[in-house]
C-alpha cells in the first residue's frame, strides 16, 4: 500500500486514510544474527536486510577506546564503558581492562574468591581466560560474593549517605563537596548545547568544581559572588541593596518578577470546557389534536383508519391516554449547538459559548450519531428506525460550512498560542417513518429523534457522548399528518322545529291599566330535532343538543313526563331517555349506548312567559309595541364543544286572535293595582292609577278622600268618553297615534282629562309651588288651541271652602281672575256645576317649571288646614304625551 500525503491530496486527510498511512510505517525492528529486521504497526514483517551480504562484513565488534573487547556479540549489558551490574538495588559499573577472551558469549563472575575490595569476572570463564574485569567497592558499598557467583552489593554498611529508592539515589544527611580541581564545561566544546554560567565565550574556562549532565530541583540556592562588583556597592537606595551573596536566587528572581510582571502578561487558554449540547428545533408548529368521540359506526375514513391503530375505540375520545406533544409540521427537524460552562478570562471573541480546543493549529472534529424511530399505533410498537453517524472537521480559524467554529485567541504582546470555539446546526435531523408521506393519515404516531455529539481536539480522544446525558438529547412527539388535522367538523342541520300556543288552562294570564289588556304570562310549546351531532366525532359535553330562549321573562322546562328538551352525551354514551334517536327518528337509543354516526336528537319543551318578577317590565312603547317577540333557538354541540344555533325561531308574545284577544296585547309586569307613586308623594310616572281620581263634582272638593277614585280592578270598560288613557310611563290621547289597544270612547269629545290628587305631608303654611309635567309649551285654559293645559283644584279654594270653586291655570301667567261662572262646556269645565278660573299672575315659567305663587287671598293655600290639592291635566286632540309629573312645595 502507499501513502497518501495531504500535500499531494490538496484536502484534509479522513481518519481512514491516517490509518492506512500508519499501517504503510515500520513500527519495529530487531537484529537476528545478521538479519536487520523491520515490522509493521500490525506486527507483520514489513522487510528484512542481511548484513553478511554487505562486502568487508566481518560482524559486530564492541571497543573501548580503540581496543576490540568482544569479537561477536549477540547481547551485551553495558554503559559507556563499563558493565553494569546491579543488586539490592545498587548498581555498580565494572571498569573493563585486558585483552580481549574467547569467542563466549556471556559474562561471567570469576570463580575466584573475593580480593580485597575487588571481585575479579571472567570475561569468557569457558575458555579459562585469565582477562578479568574488578567490581570495586566503594565508601559506604559493600560488596558479598557467593558460591554461586552471584554478587551482593549492600550500600546500607557505615559510612554509606545515599540509599537507593527506585530510580533515585537519596540520603537525608546533610551535603559539602569540597572541589579537588576546577573544570571547564563538560559540553564545550563538542557539546550540544554551551553552559551559559561560564565566564568567557563556550565555557572553556576551568571554574567548575560540580557538573550535572541533566537538570538538577532544590528549594532555593543563593545568589554567590559577582566578578564585576561586589554586592552592596553602587546599590545604595535601591531594594538591591538588601542583598548579599547568601541571599536565595528566588528572592531576586520574585522581586523582578514582581517589576516586570504588567509588561510581561503571559498567554493562557480560554478555560471554559465542552460541557453538552442544546437543540435547535425548526419548523415546529405546536398542534391540538382533532377533538371528539368516536361513535360506535364510522362515517369518516381517517376516523375508520384510526380507530383500527388504537387511538380511539367506540365511545371514546380519539387520541385518548396520548399525552405527548403534538406536531403538525412536515418539515420539522433539529439541529444541535455546543454548550459551554465554566468561567474564562480570555476568548476569541465576546462568545459565552466558545470553549478550549487547546494549541492553535490543532484540529476540531465533531462526531454526531443520530438515532430516530417510529411507531404508528397506540401500542407504540416500532414500524421504522434509522441511525447514521456524521463526522466534522474544522482546522484553522473560521467556520465551516458544516458550523464549527475555531478562533484564534489574541496573545497581545505574545505570541498567540491557544484557540477556542465551538458547533453550531450540526446534524440536521428530521421525522423519519420508513418513506410514509407526512401529509398522509399513515404517518400518525409517535416519533422519536435522539443525538449523541462528541469532540475531539487534536489527537486527543471523542468525548464519550453516549456516556453523558448532557452530550444526548433525546425529542418525543406524536405527529398529525394534515390528513389527519384536516378531520372536518360536524356539519349541523334541522330536522324539524316549530312552536304552538299551548290550550291548557292558565296558559295566559292578563291585567289591565285605563280599560286595556295586558300580559302578563303566556305559554307556548316547542320541539326540534338535529342532524349531524355524531358525524364524524361527537363531543361529550353537557349538552349536546338542546332547545333554547333568549328572552328573560321566558323558561324552558321538559315539554312532558319521558321527553326533554336536552340531549346528552356525557361520558360517551346516551345518558338520557327519549332524546337520541336512530337516522329514522323512529328508534330511540338505550341509556347507556354509544350513538352511531347517523343518529339524531328529537327534543320537546315547554316555552313559559313571565313578567310579573318586575313592576316595570313592559314593551309598551310611546308609539308603539316593541319588543314584541323573542327568539327560540334549536342548538347543537360540535365535536370541538362549540355549541352553534342551529335555527332560531321568532316567537310573538302576542298576536291578534291569541289567547281570545282580538287585538294586540303588550306585557306589563306589574301587579293590578301597583302604583309606584303615593298620595303624599310629589310625582308621578304613570304605572298605575291608584291614585287618580274620576272627573265627577267630588273632585272639586280637591282631595284624593274627597273626590272618587279610580277603579284598579281588572275592567275593560273604565276609560269614559272625556278620559285620557294610562299606559305604562305615558298619558296618551286614547285611539289617537299613541293610544293603545281600545279606541276613542267618545271620538266627538275633543277635549279629554286626568285628574291625580296629592296631599301635602307639612302642615307649615307654603308659599310657592313649582310644577313640572315636561312641556315649555302649556296652553292657557280658556284657549281651544291644540295641545295641553294643566289646572290646579287646591283643597282651600274646592267646593267645600269657596262657591263656586275654583282651579287655577299655571300657564296664564297674566292674569288673576280670568273668568267666574263657568258652566258644564266640556272645555274650560269638565264637570256639571260651575266653576271660576284663575289664572297664576305673579308666577313663572323656566325651562319646563312653571313656578305657582300661592296668593292666600285667591285661596291658593297649603298649610295645615288645606293640605290636599289635584293637578288636571287636558289635551286638546292628539298630541305628544306627558311622561311624568313632579311638583316642589316651598
Amino acid at each position: 500500500m502507499s501513502i497518501i500525503l495531504r500535500q499531494n491530496k490538496g484536502s484534509e486527510l479522513t481518519f481512514a486514510e491516517v490509518d492506512d498511512n500508519f499501517q504503510s510505517l515500520f513500527y519495529s525492528g530487531s537484529l537476528i544474527g545478521t538479519d536487520l529486521v523491520f515490522y509493521y504497526p500490525s506486527s507483520s514483517l514489513s522487510q528484512s536486510f542481511d548484513l553478511s551480504s554487505i562486502p568487508g562484513f566481518g560482524g559486530v565488534t564492541v571497543q573501548d577506546g580503540g581496543t576490540t573487547i568482544v569479537n561477536s556479540a549477540t547481547g551485551l549489558n553495558f554503559t559507556g564503558t563499563g558493565v553494569t551490574v546491579t543488586a539490592n538495588g545498587q548498581t555498580a559499573t565494572v571498569d573493563i581492562s585486558g585483552g580481549g577472551g574467547g569467542g563466549g558469549d556471556t559474562y561471567t563472575l570469576s570463580a575466584g574468591a573475593k580480593s580485597g575490595t575487588s571481585v575479579p569476572l571472567n570475561l569468557d570463564a569457558a575458555a579459562g581466560s585469565d582477562s578479568v574485569v574488578s567490581l570495586t567497592e566503594g565508601t559506604g558499598i559493600t560488596l558479598t560474593q557467593n558460591s554461586a557467583n552471584e554478587i551482593t552489593i549492600d550500600s546500607s554498611g557505615t559510612g554509606g549517605i545515599f540509599a537507593q529508592t527506585g530510580s533515585f539515589y537519596a540520603t537525608t544527611n546533610n551535603l559539602q563537596i569540597t572541589s579537588s580541581g576546577a573544570y571547564q564545561s563538560s559540553t564545550y566544546p563538542g557539546g550540544v548545547t554551551a553552559n551559559p554560567n561560564n565566564d568567557g565565550s563556550g565555557g572553556n574556562i576551568a571554574k567548575y568544581s560540580s557538573m550535572f549532565s541533566q537538570s538538577i530541583w532544590h528549594y532555593t540556592d543563593n545568589v554567590g559572588y559577582p566578578t564585576s562588583k561586589a554586592w552592596k556597592t553602587d546599590l545604595a537606595g535601591s531594594v538591591f541593596n538588601r542583598y548579599d551573596q547568601n541571599t536565595d536566587t528566588a528572592e531576586i528572581i520574585r522581586f523582578i518578577a514582581t517589576q516586570l510582571s504588567a509588561s510581561s502578561p503571559d498567554t493562557v487558554p480560554n478555560t471554559r470546557i465542552y460541557a453538552g449540547i442544546s437543540e435547535d428545533i425548526r419548523n415546529s408548529t405546536t398542534e391540538v389534536a382533532p377533538v371528539g368521540t368516536v361513535p360506535s359506526t364510522i362515517g369518516n375514513s381517517v376516523v375508520t383508519y384510526l380507530n383500527g391503530q388504537g387511538f380511539a375505540g367506540s365511545g371514546q375520545a380519539l387520541f385518548e391516554g396520548v399525552a405527548t406533544r403534538k406536531e403538525s409540521n412536515a418539515s420539522y427537524f433539529i439541529q444541535y449547538d455546543s454548550v459551554a460552562s465554566g468561567t474564562t478570562v480570555v476568548t476569541s471573541s465576546a462568545d459565552a459559548e466558545l470553549f478550549n480546543l487547546g494549541a492553535i493549529g490543532v484540529v476540531f472534529n465533531v462526531s454526531g450519531t443520530e438515532r430516530r424511530t417510529y411507531s404508528d399505533n397506540f401500542a407504540q410498537t416500532q414500524t421504522a428506525a434509522t441511525a447514521s453517524t456524521a463526522i466534522y472537521t474544522q482546522t484553522g480559524p473560521g467556520t465551516s460550512a458544516d458550523g464549527l467554529t475555531i478562533g484564534d485567541i489574541d496573545g497581545g504582546s505574545q505570541p498567540d498560542t491557544f484557540q477556542d470555539g465551538k458547533f453550531v446546526d450540526v446534524l440536521d435531523t428530521a421525522l423519519y417513518n420508513g418513506g410514509i408521506s407526512l401529509t398522509a393519515q399513515e404517518s400518525t404516531g409517535l416519533y422519536t429523534i435522539a443525538a449523541s455529539i462528541g469532540i475531539q481536539s487534536g489527537s486527543s480522544v471523542f468525548t464519550d457522548a453516549n456516556a453523558s446525558s448532557a452530550y444526548t438529547k433525546t425529542e418525543s412527539l406524536f405527529f398529525l399528518p394534515s390528513a389527519v388535522t384536516g378531520i372536518p367538523n360536524n356539519t349541523l342541520a334541522q330536522g324539524f322545529f316549530g312552536y304552538a300556543i299551548s290550550t291548557a288552562a292558565g296558559a295566559c294570564v292578563t291585567r289591565s291599566l285605563s280599560s286595556a289588556p295586558y300580559l302578563q304570562e303566556a305559554k307556548w310549546s316547542n320541539s326540534g330535532s338535529v342532524t349531524g351531532l355524531f358525524d364524524p366525532l361527537f363531543t361529550e359535553t353537557q349538552y349536546i343538543s338542546r332547545l333554547d330562549e333568549d328572552n328573560s321573562f321566558v323558561t324552558l322546562t321538559a315539554g312532558a313526563v319521558g321527553v326533554d328538551f336536552r340531549a346528552s352525551c356525557v361520558g360517551g354514551t346516551v345518558d338520557g331517555s327519549n332524546t337520541i334517536f336512530d337516522s329514522t327518528g323512529t328508534s330511540a337509543r338505550a341509556i347507556g349506548t354509544v350513538p352511531q354516526f347517523n343518529d339524531i336528537s328529537k327534543l320537546a319543551g315547554l316555552l313559559s312567559f313571565d313578567c310579573t318578577t318586575s313592576n316595570t317590565a313592559t314593551n309598551i312603547t310611546e308609539t308603539s309595541i316593541s319588543p314584541t317577540t323573542y327568539g327560540t333557538t334549536l342548538k347543537g354541540r360540535l365535536r370541538t364543544t362549540n355549541e352553534i344555533t342551529v335555527t332560531t325561531i321568532n316567537v310573538p308574545f302576542h298576536t291578534a286572535g291569541d289567547f281570545g284577544k282580538a287585538s294586540q296585547m303588550a306585557y306589563y309586569g306589574a301587579g293590578q293595582t301597583f302604583d309606584a307613586g303615593s298620595e303624599t308623594g310629589t310625582s308621578e310616572n304613570f304605572s298605575g292609577e291608584s291614585f287618580r281620581v274620576q272627573i265627577t263634582n267630588n273632585a272639586l272638593i280637591g282631595t284624593y278622600t274627597g273626590a272618587d277614585s279610580w277603579p284598579t280592578a281588572f275592567s275593560l270598560a273604565a276609560l269614559g268618553g272625556k278620559d285620557l288613557q294610562v299606559k305604562p310611563g305615558y298619558l296618551v290621547f286614547p285611539g289617537g297615534s299613541r293610544g293603545y289597544f281600545i279606541s276613542d270612547p267618545d271620538s266627538g269629545q275633543d277635549y279629554k282629562y286626568y285628574l291625580r290628587a296629592f296631599k301635602r305631608s307639612s302642615s307649615s303654611a307654603a308659599t310657592s309651588m313649582v310644577v313640572n309635567v315636561g312641556k315649555s309649551n302649556l296652553v292657557n285654559w280658556n284657549t281651544t288651541t291644540n295641545g295641553i293645559s294643566v289646572a290646579i283644584i287646591f283643597e282651600s279654594g274646592g267646593s267645600g271652602n269657596q262657591s263656586p270653586p275654583r282651579i287655577y291655570d299655571i300657564a296664564n301667567l297674566l292674569q288673576n281672575v280670568v273668568e267666574t261662572g263657568i258652566a258644564n262646556d266640556d272645555f274650560k269645565n269638565p264637570f256639571s256645576t260651575n266653576i271660576d278660573l284663575y289664572g297664576n299672575t305673579g308666577g313663572g315659567l323656566s325651562g319646563t317649571n312653571y313656578t305657582v305663587p300661592l296668593r292666600g287671598a285667591d285661596a291658593m293655600q297649603l298649610d295645615a288646614t288645606n293640605q290636599g290639592y289635584i293637578v288636571m291635566i287636558r289635551y286638546k286632540n292628539d298630541t305628544d304625551p306627558v311622561e311624568d309629573i313632579n311638583i316642589t312645595i316651598s
